[in-house]
C-alpha cells in the first residue's frame, strides 16, 4: 500500500492522473505468495522447497480500488495461503478478486478474496503488438524542440512530491507530517504559498502591529489549511 500511495502521489504531481482510486483513475493488481523464513539464508525463492507440494504459488488479486483494500487483501491472502500450506492443501496459480464485506467476527479484515479463474500451468499473459498503435519515437522532431529526451524531461518535469516536501520543510519550517499533508494534493501547495505570501504582505503594511506574528505565519497558514479547510 505504501508503494501504491507513492505512485499515486507522483502521478498527481506530474498531472497524469487525479489519483481517485475509487473512481477508477488508478487500480492495483496485487500479487501475493508465501515463503518460510529459514535461518541462515535470505534467498526466499529457494526456501519454497521446504513448503508442501503445490503450495506457495503466486496468486493475483485484481482491481483493488483503495489503499484499505490493498492492505486487507494482502493480509487475507497471506493468512489463507499459510493455512493451506499448514494443511498441505494446494495453493493454485489463480486470479482472485476482493469482495468487500461488513467487518465482523467472520470478516475481521472487511472482506475476502474469491477465485475468478485459474491460471493452470500456462503463461499468465501473452502479449502481441497492437497494430493500431505504431511505435512512438521521442526524438527532436516529435518533441518539437532542439533537445534530447533527457533535457526535455529535466526542463518540463514538475517538482516531485519528495522535492516539494523537502522545500516546504526548509523554506517554511514545517514539520514533516504537516508537509506530507499539504504535498498530498498539488493545488494545496500553491494555496499554502499564496496564503503565506498574502498574509506577509498584509502584515508588512501593518508594520509593528503584526510583527510578532510574522515568523509564525507559515505554521498558522499550514494549520489553517490542514485542519480548518
Amino acid at each position: 500500500a505504501g508503494v501504491v500511495e507513492k505512485i499515486r502521489k507522483l502521478l498527481k504531481h506530474v498531472g497524469s492522473c487525479d489519483g481517485r482510486m475509487e473512481e477508477g483513475s488508478l487500480r492495483c493488481d496485487l500479487n501475493v505468495s508465501i515463503a518460510p523464513i529459514v535461518d541462515g539464508g535470505n534467498d526466499l525463492y529457494n526456501q519454497r522447497e521446504t513448503l508442501p507440494p503445490n503450495t506457495g504459488h503466486r496468486v493475483e488479486v485484481k482491481n483493488l480500488n483503495s489503499l484499505r483494500q490493498i492492505i486487507a487483501a494482502t493480509e487475507y491472502e497471506a493468512l489463507r495461503q499459510s493455512l493451506l500450506a499448514q494443511t498441505s492443501m494446494p495453493t493454485g496459480r489463480e486470479t482472485r478478486t476482493f469482495h468487500v464485506k461488513p467487518m465482523s467476527d467472520i470478516y475481521p479484515l472487511g472482506g475476502e478474496t474469491i477465485c475468478i479463474r485459474a491460471k493452470g500451468d500456462a503463461v499468465d499473459y501473452r502479449f502481441m503488438p497492437e497494430p493500431d498503435l505504431p511505435p512512438l519515437l521521442l526524438d527532436e522532431e516529435t518533441l518539437g524542440c532542439n533537445m534530447s529526451l533527457e533535457e526535455f524531461v529535466e526542463k518540463h518535469m514538475p517538482e516531485s512530491p519528495g522535492e516539494a516536501n523537502a522545500r516546504l520543510m526548509k523554506d517554511y519550517g514545517l514539520t514533516e507530517d504537516v508537509a506530507n499533508v499539504i504535498t498530498g494534493d498539488p493545488p494545496a501547495i500553491a494555496l499554502f504559498e499564496v496564503t503565506v505570501a498574502t498574509a506577509r504582505e498584509e502584515l508588512s503594511l501593518m508594520k509593528s502591529e503584526g510583527s510578532d506574528k510574522f515568523e509564525s505565519l507559515p505554521t498558522l497558514s499550514a494549520n489553517w489549511l490542514c485542519n480548518d479547510l
